[in-house]
């Protein structure tokens, strides 16, 4: 009974997975260990799991037997095929997962298979694109430029402004350097989307109560939720603000007849008005023209 007792007192050692203990830091590879490993996770009947123990896995053994790595992840990449189960949604996100982590050790197998994806849309593909760069920002910042830069298709996903501020906290360059190609993709869309401009300005700009933050709020104009951008961030170059405040000035005066986007460009404008007149008069005349011509 006391023996019982001491074991029940013990603390429980953190579980560990098959995928974790197929390869130790300092433990000679064995060929026979990933494989015994895969088989348990074969066995499983969640699909997330399986896969994501299947990637992960993979990962793990790619510099001893990126063969096998490769054989493992292709598995992970049949149990989550969106067009086996097109009803399921899940399986797609689980999908852009798997080819996430396919991307930390083969980028170019992994823009192959974003690209293959008959069945995605546009929206699917940056989506899937804009996910692989989070995942690439701590092991390749280079690479995750680029998966990003594959994200500028159509329109902005939303999930891009998470990428630049991620990427800022360890390479303020290469954020910045993109942030710019953001705006010059926003400037030279048909159809000016000002909701996508209004959320890059977080980049630049959050609410007073925010400032030591790097998330952002939402206020309410009129009946509708816009990011609140009235407070610059500590450390953003003044060259970036005058860059957005340039291609705000532009696309606004542009957006000022879609009755769809008159009450964000109001809202914008009038936030992005007030920094126009203390460092970029010059613009001025374009911010009152639009919010005069959305006043109403």
């Amino acid at each position: 009974g006391g023996m019982r007792r001491a074991e029940t007192a013990a603390p429980a050692r953190p579980k560990r997975t098959p995928a974790a203990d197929a390869v130790g830091k300092d433990r000679e590879f064995d060929p026979f260990v990933p494989r015994h490993a895969a088989e348990k996770l074969f066995a499983l009947d969640n699909v997330q799991t399986k896969s994501s123990g299947l990637s992960r896995l993979a990962s793990l053994i790619w510099k001893y037997d990126e063969e096998y790595a490769r054989t493992l992840f292709e598995k992970a990449l049949a149990v989550t095929n969106p067009q086996s189960n097109p009803s399921d949604g899940r399986l797609k996100i689980i999908h852009r997962n798997v080819i996430s982590v396919i991307a930390t050790r083969d980028a170019a197998w992994a823009k192959r298979l974003i690209d293959a994806q008959g069945a995605m849309d546009d929206k699917g593909r940056n989506t899937a694109n804009i996910n692989t760069a989070l995942a690439l920002i701590e092991s390749s910042p280079g690479e995750a430029v680029e998966f990003a830069q594959r994200a500028l298709r159509d329109q902005v996903n939303p999930a891009f402004l998470d990428f630049l501020l991620t990427l800022r906290k360890t390479d303020q360059t290469r954020a910045d350097q993109t942030f710019l190609q953001v705006l010059r993709f926003l400037g030279q869309q048909s159809q000016p989307d000002i909701r996508s401009l209004h959320l890059m300005g977080v980049y630049l700009f959050t609410a007073p109560n925010m400032i030591d933050s790097p998330g952002h709020s939402v206020t309410v104009v009129d009946r509708i939720l816009v990011p609140n951008i009235t407070v610059q961030r500590p450390g953003v170059s003044s060259a970036l603000v005058l860059s957005y405040l340039t291609t705000g000035s532009s696309l606004l005066l542009r957006a000022a007849t879609d009755t769809a986007q008159q009450q964000f460009t109001y809202a914008l404008g009038r936030m992005l008005l007030l920094k126009a007149r203390s460092v970029a008069p010059d613009l001025v005349p374009q911010f009152e023209a639009a919010m005069a011509a959305v006043s109403s």
